[in-house]
């Protein structure tokens, strides 16, 4: 299975750092002086990790192969059912070839009735039963005529031929028949095809979302596929397309505390994303699929956005709500910056019990700070 490394620190430091602290950034305390908001870095680690937009979902083909039947001719033998494994080679049903075989037969005897005429004629015209000129030019045009009518006879009979040679009619992909359909239209009147086929090999996933949410998701979208038996077990892909003609249903699976007995209408939105990578997926398995914030993985340790890490010569800093709650410009070690991601990993100087702030130019040790969750509090 193939898995980016993303940090649920990104989006949190982002959204939160950049939002949150550069709007409050340095302010008024309580009892009027300047202060630095700061929020624990716990929290900014895990600030992401709340109930994202999660929307059903399941593992099909990436593409269905839809044989079609002639509608002016007789299928006389079907050859799979629903679920059956086929190979280019499979043969689906054969027609009903028994007129076609009959017209073959017909053809056939009538190009050597023709024959037969003509060389008799030939014959004739050699052995002297017809003579005279005019008697040989009409026997000679009897011939040509029957010549082209023998053409248009071998014509008739090819294309007869290829009707009976193109009875048997082939799977030409390899996958699974998911559908087999009698009636050449479905309930609504819409055309179906015959025979339906998932193609095998690589995945993409079929997600339903309401027009409450529908307009979170945009085509291009990077999204997580999450297994529904172990969460720690994802893959990821991008939306590729969403269908904007609604399927409505009657809902009332969320009408628990309702007292209405009627069912509520909804419309939902089928959309489709196509994996990175199908690894470990099965046809027809029930997924969970969300927006990719960012959560995918978890990686341990402290990893900050870059934008909290403060630089001065070798050394670096993060501003830190030290004793009695004061402003502290604090050393700490890093690892190497991930250029993909822009995070540093914090490797000491600071737990996640900590309290930090986003760098600004007014800030200076013993400043006051206050914590976000402080911030609007009666107390």
């Amino acid at each position: 299975m193939k898995k980016k490394i993303i940090i649920g620190v990104v989006i949190a430091g982002v959204v939160i750092a950049a939002v949150a602290f550069l709007l409050k950034g340095q302010g008024q305390s309580s009892s009027g002086g300047e202060v630095a908001y700061v929020e624990s870095i716990s929290t900014i680690l895990g600030s992401s990790a709340s109930s994202s937009d999660r929307f059903a979902g399941v593992v099909e083909a990436q593409d269905s192969v839809k044989v079609n039947k002639n509608q002016d001719k007789k299928v006389a033998e079907l050859l799979v059912s629903v679920g059956d494994q086929v190979t280019p080679t499979t043969v689906l049903f054969r027609y009903d070839i028994s007129d076609a075989q009959k017209e073959v037969d017909s053809i056939n005897l009538d190009i050597e009735a023709l024959t037969n005429d003509i060389t008799d004629t030939r014959a004739q015209i050699s052995d002297g039963r017809i003579s005279g000129s005019n008697a040989v030019a009409i026997a000679e045009n009897e011939i040509r005529s029957k010549q082209l009518q023998i053409q248009q006879k071998q014509l008739d009979l090819a294309s007869k031929q290829k009707e009976i040679d193109g009875a048997s009619v082939l799977a030409n992909t390899t996958g699974t028949i998911k559908a087999i359909n009698e009636n050449p239209t479905d309930a609504q009147g819409n055309s179906v095809a015959y025979i339906e086929i998932s193609q095998s090999g690589e995945f993409r996933v079929k997600g339903t979302v309401d027009e409450n949410s529908i307009h979170s998701l945009t085509v291009g979208q990077e999204m997580i596929v999450r297994s529904r038996v172990d969460e720690t077990k994802f893959w990821t892909g991008k939306i590729t397309e969403i269908k904007t003609d609604p399927n409505v249903q009657q809902n009332s699976m969320y009408g628990f505390g309702s007292s209405s007995n009627s069912a509520e209408s909804s419309s939902t939105y089928p959309f489709y994303i196509s994996l990175d990578s199908s690894d470990g997926l099965m046809l027809g398995q029930h997924i969970y699929t969300e927006l990719n914030t960012g959560t995918a993985v978890h990686r341990d340790g402290i990893w900050l956005d870059a934008s909290f890490v403060m630089m001065d010569g070798d050394k670096t800093y993060l501003w830190v709500a030290g004793k009695n709650d004061r402003l502290e410009k604090r050393e700490v070690e890093v690892g190497e910056l991930d250029t993909d991601l822009y995070v540093y990993e914090i490797k000491s100087g600071v737990s996640e019990a900590d309290r930090i702030a986003w760098p600004m130019e007014n800030y200076k040790e013993g400043m006051a700070t206050e914590s976000f969750s402080m911030v609007g509090s009666d107390e």
